[in-house]
């Protein structure tokens, strides 16, 4: 027996279709020809930025948030906020108009300065991970009131790291460090990477203060490297640097980085009090 919906069912349905779900896709589909409607005369609503590159190993899209300027966010492709921004009238300032306005994205004017300047973040951001000889252009395409723009990027062949020293002032820090240098994530044969050097300089901060030296930080660690053009090498040296404070005349003093011992341990058990001197 064949089974059908009943009446008023099939009539809410074809009134909801009819009334709201045909009206709403009509007005976004029309509404998204015209997303420059309040883009001022003689500018361009920005509605797209792309990467090229010639370097497969590079992440597109930790790249992506060194461009300073974003085309409007989009929704399932389509760019719904810059559709209710829209679809409010300046003129008017009542609260259906303000609730366009407040939930809604105003439209992005495409800058030449903020993409200038997005080039050169970019550059910067691939000599930090060792392309130094890289070269980023951009070109921008107009189309009515839109556009499109593409960031070109040359990376050229990263630096290599082909050498790793230390050079320790103090000479309390160096068996502490040496034991320590098959944990080091910076080693010969791995790619020059700001980030690594920089979270290397945490790590040996975070392991010194683990064995007593609680007052030392990175800002003792500082790198001097050797480049060579011709190898797209480095030779790298890790610097550490004295124990630095300023005496009670005021002035400043340098010496061995002060290791820190537990001189009382108090333990509470039973709600008694015992008291355990001079360990560690």
């Amino acid at each position: 027996m064949k089974k059908t919906l009943p009446y008023f069912v099939l009539g809410l349905s074809r009134t909801f279709f009819r009334k709201w779900f045909l009206p709403v896709i009509g007005a976004l589909t029309l509404s998204g020809c015209f997303p420059a409607k309040y883009v001022p005369e003689g500018q361009y609503l920005l509605s797209e930025t792309r990467i090229k590159t010639n370097a497969r190993q590079l992440n597109k899209s930790e790249m992506q948030t060194y461009i300073r300027q974003r085309p409007n966010k989009r929704v399932l492709g389509f760019r719904f906020h810059l559709w209710l921004y829209n679809r409010s009238k300046p003129e008017k300032n009542n609260w259906i108009n303000r609730g366009f306005r407040q939930i809604g994205e105003a439209p992005v004017v495409f800058d030449e300065y903020q993409t200038s300047r997005s080039a050169e973040q970019l550059r910067l951001y691939l000599v930090n991970k060792g392309y130094f000889n890289a070269k980023v252009d951009h070109e921008v395409f107009f189309r009515k009131k839109e556009a499109y723009v593409t960031f070109n990027i040359n990376s050229g062949n990263p630096y290599h790291i082909r050498s790793f020293h230390y050079s320790v002032e103090d000479t309390v820090l160096i068996p502490y460090l040496m034991r320590d240098t098959a944990n080091s994530l910076v080693k010969p044969g791995i790619v020059y990477d700001v980030d690594v050097l920089q979270n290397e300089r945490l790590r040996i901060e975070s392991y010194l203060k683990n064995r007593g030296f609680y007052s030392f930080s990175k800002d003792y660690i500082w790198y001097a490297a050797d480049t060579s053009q011709i190898m797209k090498s480095i030779d790298l040296t890790l610097n550490v640097g004295k124990y630095t404070e300023i005496d009670s005349r005021g002035k400043l003093v340098q010496g061995s980085h002060p290791r820190y011992k537990v001189r009382n341990l108090m333990v509470y058990a039973s709600g008694r009090e015992k008291r355990m001197s001079d360990s560690a």
